[in-house]
Order: structure tokens, then C-alpha cells, then sequence
């Protein structure tokens, strides 16, 4: 039974070395399948959102412009930006030249997390935490993303990997001593985050060093914040700033979805780490491995989920009492030592039954990847890529039949549009159709058949299809929806009709004076369902003003109980013109939105009503509220 299950101490010099050779082959084949998924269909991964938004901040002609322009607005460290300044008027801005570094070093973030968790446990913690790493969707998008998360993950690795040789190997080795300090720095200018983790791990350091290195070691701390020096006017720029802006502050929940996430929303994925941690742990205690494990295993594992967690714990914090900054991107730098934690427990454990273990969880992770997540499907899709792709394959069909329009910023857009050789001419809302009013009385005097909506509030939408009431054709994906409208119904979309829907329960002209602030208001229940999260909720009214002082307000609730949970509003004057005729006001929210509410498993009740806080003279008429079918994958890359 002993020999069936121990890996080290009963075996002959042979046979240890057939286990490392093994290792060897199973490292080499980890690498490998992590390449693959990483490159795969190279030339056809597209830019993602924040990638074209950095390739924005880098159309400077000076570094100057570069750091108080491109820099200093965003929020991140200089680190990543300066170095696509750089690479980009090297190499270029296609999209396999711009994510080349990323591939990469998110590829030899597994390579040295092996090497690390070999050093502090065995090999079955660095194969298994390789082997995860390697094909959990989390660090395979995010390796595919020219951002600066695979940097922050390789440079937080080779980090740890220099101050591990350092402090438990050779403690007079200057060479890894300044490797360390170097990883460090790059660290400090990668990513706040990293930064973070950099100063933990440096102070987690004094629990291993020994008396005649202490020197040596403070000194490495001086280096590290001399060589950050340079960056803190940035940092007090971008601190002053108070956090992302458009980031909203974690929930209860975030810890939840977060670890489904990691596991790709499958429970047989849940299932299988659960086993391998209990058949760990099971294994340690038949051998009993707590007294044969030393102090150093003991203290490194508790680094371990101390490092996982710790960024964590501050990142929600500082986001609920001073700014919202914590992202699930974030924690990608601190992932592989909650890795590391979880298999840190199975030094007995055999050599065919690891084998079995690694092989089992490279073929789950990967079918729930390709098959179950359907990666390269969702992210293959991108938004802006497939708006352009959409608008140019219409323009060929029908030239100078569609008005082509889009709430996108025009860089965005106009990256794919260059590329194509018939490029269709946008207008860009953002530039002078920001209301709804101006949008509206843009969208009344259009004389072309056909009108193009790409990546646009849904409200738009709407008021579009009062003039071009027929949908031709629409398309939807990662955080996208495309329509194409017609006039006429010569190509006529199957109209989908609301899942449940109420209207007012007055037909006459309502007139809200100042006797009336409030209307009758409609309502109805929704059941709780998982599926519900990815429907939408459609208010609409008609209202006539002649004078926008006497503005008013379309209020759509969401109430738990006797807890409101929601209320949304949008005001007539954004969306009405005063010609004294009659127009709509809409309100579109999509129950994603309220999805941690949602999964309290009870009763939503969905309300709507129009609110006059003037009590000036509002006429209103056909109020109604609807449950619509949504985008189901609106945000496929990040949940269930």
C-alpha cells in the first residue's frame, strides 16, 4: 500500500530518475497545450476594447504628450504603455505584433510557477498549478489581451521565483538578490496591483532571512522604492483621480462568482478540484504527513494563501470606503499562489496517480474551455471588429443605400475600417448626437432605405425604429449588439414578441398638472429564474410638452419585498423636442444589471410609472412596461 501511494524516499536512483524525466515530459507537454490555446488562430485574435483604447493613448509624437496625455488620465502605471509607445512604432500596430509580448509571457508565467512550486513543495504542486494555469480560461484570455495583466502575471512569477532562490536557497547570491529587486520594479510600474503584491512579498520576506542577510535584504527594499522614484508623480496624479470611474464597488458576491469563474461555471469542474484536494489531503494524513512536513512547508504554504488573498482583502476594501478599483483582471497576480495552496498537500501521492490526476485536469479544463465556455467563439467576436465587419458586408451589398451609425469612440471603429477596402462611412454619435432629442430629429430626416446601429444604447434603438420600423437583420455578442433597420418590410426579421406585457390601464390622454405629481403606475411580478438575468426590461411612454421647464420623468422600480432595489429615470427633456407633438420617452435595463439581486431567489416586482416633480402641464399617454428576450452572451466571457 506504502509503495502504491509514496512518490520519494523508497525509490532506487533509477527510478527517481524516470519519475524526473517523466516530469520533464509532462512539463514539456503543459507548455505546449498552453501554447496552443494561446495561439491559436494567431492572426485572428481581434483588439478587445481596452487594447484599442491603449493603442489611442499611444498617438503622440512626444514622450512628454506621451505621459501627461496617455498616461496620467488613465489610471494604470506607466510601465506597459511606455512599452507599446515603443514596440508599436517598431514593429507595428497589427493585432498578432501587439499581443506577441503578452502570448508570450503569459506562456512563461507557467514555466516558472512550476519552477516555484517545485522549490517550495514538490513537483506535484508546480506540475498541477502549471497545468491550471495553462488552461483555465482566466489566464488563457487574459494572455491573449495586450494589457497589463500577463505582464503583471509573468513579472509577479519571476519575482517570486529570484526572491525563492534567494531566500531559501542561497542567501549570499547577489545575482538573485538583484534579479529580485529588478522583477520587483517592473512590477511597481505594471500595474497598481502588482505593485501591491511586490510590497507584500517583500515583506513576507523577514520571516526567512537569516541574520547576516538582513542587510542585503533592507538594501533591496531601498533599491526597490529608489528605482520607483521616478514614476510617483504619475501615481499621486493618478491617486488623486480616486479609482476608475466606470468600475462600480464589489458586492458580497464578487468573492462568489469569482472562484465560479475560475472554474469555468461547471460543476464537474467543482467536483474534480474538490477531489484533488481531499485525496491530498486524505493522502497526508494516511502517511501522516504533518509530522514529516517541516517548518519552511508550513510557512510557505501559509504565504501562499496569505498572498492569494491578501490583494484581495485590500482591493475590496479600498473600493467600498474610498474608490472602486477591484476587478477580477486584478487578482490574475496573486491566482497562481492560491494554485500553489491548493496543491501544496500532495507530496505521497504515487507517481501513476498524479499522472492520472494531471492528465484528467488538463482534458477537463480544456473540453470546458473550447466546448463548455466556448473561448474562441466569445472572444474571437469582438465587438468593434465584428460592428465594421457587419457594416462594410451591408455597404457592399446595397452601396449608398444605409446611414451608418454608432455610439463608439471613432479610433475604435475606424482601426477596423482602414483595413477594409470598401469602409463604410460612420457617423459617430458621441461627436455631435449625444441626446437623445438631437439623435431623433437626426434619425426624422434621414432619406436612405436602410440605417445601420452598431454598439449603441438600446434607448437609440428605440427612437430609431419610429422612423425605420423594420428589422432587417441584427447580430449580438460579447458586449455588443448590431442592427440593421429598413423603412420598408421588403426583409422583414421575425418580430420577437414580449414575454410578458402591461400597459396602462387608462386609453385617454392623461393631462399632469399641478394637482398630480405621480401617474397609475404598472406593474407585474417576476418569478425568480437563472434565466431571467438575461432578459430586459422595456418601458416606453408618450408624452406632449410645450415647454421644457415642465419637465418630467419615466420611473422604471425593481422592488424585493419592502426593499426597493432599483430605480432608474429618464427625464422628457432628454429625450423630447418642445413642437407640442407627441414623442416617447424609453427606459431599456438589462436584468444582468441586478444580477446579485436576482440571485436571492426571490420575486422581483417590476414597476413603472411617470413622475411630474414640476407639476407643470405634461400631457402622457401608452405607458407600458415589458419583459423582453436579451443578449444572452452580453458578458459570455466573464459569466455563467
Amino acid at each position: 500500500m506504502g509503495q502504491f501511494f509514496a512518490r520519494n524516499g523508497s525509490y532506487s536512483s533509477a527510478t527517481t530518475a524516470n519519475i524526473l524525466r517523466k516530469n520533464q515530459s509532462l512539463l514539456f507537454f503543459i507548455i505546449f497545450l498552453a501554447i496552443c490555446l494561446r495561439f491559436w488562430r494567431l492572426w485572428d485574435i481581434p483588439f478587445t476594447h481596452d487594447e484599442l483604447s491603449m493603442l489611442s493613448r499611444l498617438q503622440y509624437d512626444s514622450w512628454a504628450k506621451l505621459i501627461n496625455e496617455g498616461i496620467k488620465p488613465d489610471g494604470h502605471p506607466a510601465g506597459v504603455q511606455v512599452f507599446m509607445y515603443g514596440w508599436t512604432k517598431c514593429f507595428g500596430t497589427a493585432e498578432w505584433v501587439v499581443k506577441l509580448p503578452f502570448l508570450l509571457m503569459g506562456t512563461a508565467a507557467i514555466y516558472y510557477l512550476y519552477k516555484i512550486g517545485k522549490l517550495w513543495f514538490d513537483d506535484f504542486a508546480g506540475l498541477m498549478a502549471a497545468a491550471f494555469l495553462a488552461t483555465l480560461q482566466y489566464s488563457v484570455m487574459y494572455s491573449q489581451i495586450a494589457r497589463p495583466y500577463s505582464s503583471g502575471l509573468f513579472l509577479s512569477v519571476l519575482m517570486c521565483y529570484y526572491w525563492s532562490k534567494f531566500l531559501l536557497e542561497n542567501q549570499n547570491s547577489f545575482h538573485y538578490l538583484s534579479f529580485f529587486v529588478l522583477a520587483a520594479a517592473l512590477n511597481t510600474y505594471n500595474h497598481h496591483f502588482s505593485l501591491l503584491l511586490a510590497g507584500i512579498v517583500w515583506l513576507s520576506g523577514w520571516l526567512f532571512v537569516e541574520a547576516a542577510g538582513k542587510k542585503k535584504y533592507l538594501f533591496s527594499g531601498f533599491a526597490i522604492a529608489l528605482l520607483y522614484v521616478p514614476h510617483l508623480p504619475i501615481f499621486f496624479a493618478q491617486l488623486h483621480t480616486k479609482g476608475l470611474g466606470w468600475v462600480t464597488a464589489p458586492t458580497p458576491y464578487f468573492v462568489i462568482d469569482y472562484l465560479c469563474y475560475l472554474f469555468h461555471f461547471e460543476c464537474i469542474n467543482y467536483l474534480w478540484i474538490s477531489i484533488l484536494v481531499l485525496l491530498q489531503i486524505g493522502t497526508m494524513l494516511f502517511f501522516k504527513g504533518f509530522v514529516w512536513q517541516n517548518t519552511q512547508t508550513f510557512n510557505l504554504r501559509f504565504l501562499a494563501i496569505i498572498w492569494a488573498i491578501l490583494p484581495f482583502i485590500i482591493g475590496y476594501f479600498y473600493s467600498i470606503y474610498r474608490a472602486p478599483v477591484l476587478q477580477m483582471s486584478m487578482l490574475l497576480f496573486s491566482f497562481p499562489y492560491l494554485l500553489l495552496f491548493l496543491f501544496s498537500f500532495g507530496k505521497k501521492i504515487s507517481s501513476p496517480i498524479f499522472t492520472f490526476m494531471l492528465c484528467t485536469s488538463l482534458i477537463l479544463n480544456t473540453y470546458t474551455l473550447v466546448v463548455k465556455r466556448q473561448h474562441y467563439l466569445h472572444f474571437y467576436q469582438q465587438p468593434y471588429q465584428e460592428i465594421t465587419k457587419s457594416a462594410t458586408i451591408q455597404e457592399k451589398k446595397f452601396p449608398n443605400q444605409t446611414t451608418f451609425m454608432t455610439n463608439a469612440y471613432p479610433f475604435f471603429v475606424q482601426y477596423y475600417l482602414n483595413k477594409a477596402q470598401t469602409p463604410p462611412h460612420f457617423t459617430f454619435i458621441a461627436d455631435s448626437l449625444a441626446g437623445y432629442s438631437h439623435f431623433r430629429q437626426f434619425i426624422h430626416h434621414q432619406t436612405n432605405k436602410y440605417l445601420f446601429l452598431g454598439y449603441i444604447f438600446p434607448e437609440y434603438v428605440k427612437i430609431a425604429q419610429e422612423d425605420f420600423p423594420f428589422i432587417v437583420k441584427k447580430g449580438a455578442g460579447f458586449t455588443y449588439e448590431w442592427y440593421l433597420l429598413a423603412k420598408d418590410s421588403s426583409y422583414l426579421y421575425p418580430k420577437e414578441k414580449p414575454i410578458i406585457e402591461v400597459h396602462s390601464p387608462y386609453e385617454e390622454v392623461t393631462e399632469m398638472a399641478d394637482t398630480q405629481e405621480y401617474d397609475i403606475p404598472v406593474r407585474f411580478l417576476l418569478p425568480y429564474s437563472k434565466e431571467n438575468k438575461y432578459k430586459n426590461l422595456e418601458v416606453s411612454i408618450e408624452v406632449k410638452i410645450s415647454n421644457l421647464s415642465a419637465d418630467g420623468r419615466l420611473i422604471l422600480e425593481l422592488w424585493q419585498g419592502e426593499e426597493r432595489i432599483l430605480w432608474l429615470n429618464a427625464k422628457a427633456s432628454d429625450f423630447v423636442l418642445p413642437t407640442n407633438e407627441w414623442q416617447n420617452i424609453y427606459i431599456t435595463h438589462r436584468l444582468i444589471h441586478s444580477a446579485d439581486c436576482i440571485a436571492k431567489k426571490q420575486e422581483i416586482t417590476c414597476k413603472a410609472y411617470f413622475w411630474n416633480p414640476t407639476k407643470q402641464p405634461i400631457y402622457i399617454k401608452n405607458l407600458s412596461l415589458a419583459l423582453t428576450e436579451g443578449n444572452k452572451d452580453i458578458y459570455s466571457l466573464f459569466q455563467e
